[in-house]
């Protein structure tokens, strides 16, 4: 009965799609690391990710006479930014090196799509620390004992582990007259001794603001270690967990002023690395009077903020050429390796007549901390010829406004053409979803009118609720990882509601009645305890909670699956 229209609307919805999306962008494969650098007996994790129509997956196989591959995830991402819809695959690999040395990860194809080689230095196994006897023990680590003022200090602190950490408690970090950063922290294995550990790594990025000596000073940082599963009791000492207090390693560090030689009339830059590129919208040849060309410069560094990045300016010294500079951008990425900062300035530059013309270099001094040397990131002078002006287009003879591109420049006939066929294209979507939106609802309407559709309603529903229900139980589970009891308690009674939807629940005790669990129901009076006594502890720990419930519904699935197996014999055998 319906077949022929549903097959009307997939056509009119293929080619609406089509449309649409004539300018998608091109499909993408690329890879990226954690850690470039890591001792014998350590890990790092491989990130591959294509972003167009997947089909299975790349070939991971070369991998594996370099690096012993431990662990491999998948997922899959779909996001709407600004109208522009971005939808991506990532694979996620655990990595261990088979021997020291400089390995490679190859490159990959996937559906005509290659990824870039990516190098990893692998150095010999790391000697045995202070403190190693210890199953939790702490190192600190300072990646150079002398900086320059403004300079970035790389801070790590790294947490080793072979037991059950069940939460830490760590002081802020706060020094006089340095700029903290905080970078991206990594979790990884390593083997010490022969002893298997896992690493957690927090990293800073310090700038200090002054020449003199940094005093870093140690901290206490206390770690929940959890006990053996059959312990039942609560509180401190003696109950799911020990207290361990861990001292972390004084720091000095030496800061010196700003060399004599580093040019005074320009921003001070230490960096490892700083580079300038320039991007056209057109080719320098397709210049014309009158008609503005934008320009965007790109200043990257290593090991700076984005607000230490100066402006970058063209100082034409042609009367002829006028340039109008749009506000600059800025950005900063914080990985495990220190902050990456960039500053993009865009421009559009007029020129008044025709003929020969010149644009000035451009020279940003900086200072190389790696081999204490003044550089440059530099751009050459360009010369280039203007043309002439159409003469069936009116030049402006006024300066345009900030931020003018090319596509802005175009005649007023491609314009008007433009707004009429973008008026159009709106309009035909519109009828599109309005034809959509009616036909849909005719077919609901006759589908809810059928015995097949009362019995589809009746799933749906059910399938809903399920839906709701894990969302409620992840929403429990965050809760009891961020240890907001307040919080722990509303998801709580959300998710409970959910799970008995025939049952009136208002109070933690109408939850721990229909689990008719007395561990659960122990722990559910522990935490109201800690919320509404005054004796209670606010930092009671949620995750214990969260542990016996889902205990309890483990429990609660067996028994299900035990009374839905046939018996193993039937009545009319046995008889």
């Amino acid at each position: 009965m319906f077949k022929q229209p549903l097959q009307s609307f997939l056509v009119l919805m293929l080619f609406l799609s089509v449309f649409i999306s004539a300018a998608a962008s091109a499909a993408t494969l690329t890879s990226r690391v954690d850690r470039t650098t890591v001792s014998a007996d350590e890990t790092l994790t491989l990130f591959v990710r294509y972003s167009g129509n997947k089909n299975g997956q790349p070939d991971f196989s070369a991998l594996s006479s370099q690096f012993e591959i431990l662990n491999q995830q998948e997922s899959n991402q779909f996001r709407s930014i600004n109208g522009q819809v971005q939808s991506y695959t990532e694979w996620s690999m655990v990595l261990m090196p088979r021997q020291p040395g400089r390995l490679l990860i190859p490159s990959f194809k996937f559906h005509g799509q290659f990824s870039d080689a990516l190098e990893i230095t692998v150095s010999a196994q790391t000697q045995r620390p202070a403190g190693v006897r210890d199953n939790v023990f702490i190192e600190t680590i300072v990646d150079t004992p002398r900086s320059y003022v403004q300079e970035q200090i790389r801070l790590t602190y790294r947490l080793y582990f072979s037991v059950s950490i069940e939460g830490l408690d760590k002081p802020d970090l706060s020094l006089d007259n340095v700029l903290i950063e905080e970078l991206e922290n990594s979790r990884y294995q390593k083997n010490i001794g022969g002893n298997p550990y896992q690493v957690a790594e927090f990293n800073y990025a310090l700038f200090p603001q002054s020449s003199g000596v940094i005093e870093i000073p140690n901290q206490t940082w206390t770690a929940k270690i959890g006990r053996s599963s059959q312990t039942r009791n609560f509180g401190m000492g003696g109950g799911r967990y020990q207290l361990k207090r861990l001292k972390t390693d004084a720091k000095t560090i030496q800061v010196e002023a700003q060399p004599d030689v580093f040019p005074q009339s320009h921003t001070w830059l230490p960096s490892t690395g700083i580079t300038l590129t320039e991007h056209w919208s057109k080719p320098l040849s397709s210049f014309k009077v009158g008609e503005p060309i934008t320009l965007k410069l790109k200043l990257q560094a290593k090991g700076l903020m984005s607000s230490q990045l100066p402006e970058v300016v063209i100082e034409p010294t042609d009367s002829r050429v006028k340039i109008y500079a749009d506000q600059a951008s800025t950005s900063a990425t914080a990985g495990q390796m220190g902050l990456v900062s960039e500053r993009v300035e865009s421009m559009a530059i007029v020129v008044a007549e025709g003929g020969e013309v010149t644009l000035p270099g451009i020279k940003v001094p900086w200072w190389d901390t790696t081999t204490n040397t003044l550089q440059y990131a530099e751009i050459p002078e360009r010369t280039f010829l203007v043309a002439a002006g159409d003469d069936e287009v009116q030049q402006p003879t006024t300066a345009p406004p900030l931020g003018v591109t090319s596509a802005q420049t175009a005649t007023p006939i491609t314009q008007e053409l433009n707004r009429i066929w973008q008026v159009l294209a709106i309009i035909f979507m519109f009828l599109c979803l309005v034809f959509a939106a009616l036909w849909l609802f005719t077919l609901s309407k006759l589908k809810q009118s059928s015995p097949a559709g009362k019995r589809n309603r009746a799933h749906t529903l059910q399938k809903n609720n399920s839906s709701n229900e894990k969302a409620a139980w992840k929403n429990l589970e965050r809760s009891c990882v961020n240890n907001d009891l307040q919080q722990v308690r509303e998801a709580l009674i959300s998710w409970a509601k959910l799970h008995w939807p025939d049952h009136a629940i208002n109070s933690l005790s109408d939850v721990g009645r229909l689990c008719g669990q007395t561990n659960v129901q122990n722990y559910l009076a522990a935490l109201d305890h800690a919320m509404f006594s005054e004796s209670g502890d606010s930092k009671w720990n949620a995750n214990s909670l969260f542990a016996a419930l889902k205990e309890w519904k483990t429990l609660q699935g067996k028994e299900k699956n035990e009374k839905r197996l046939p018996p193993l014999y039937s009545e009319e055998a046995n008889t």
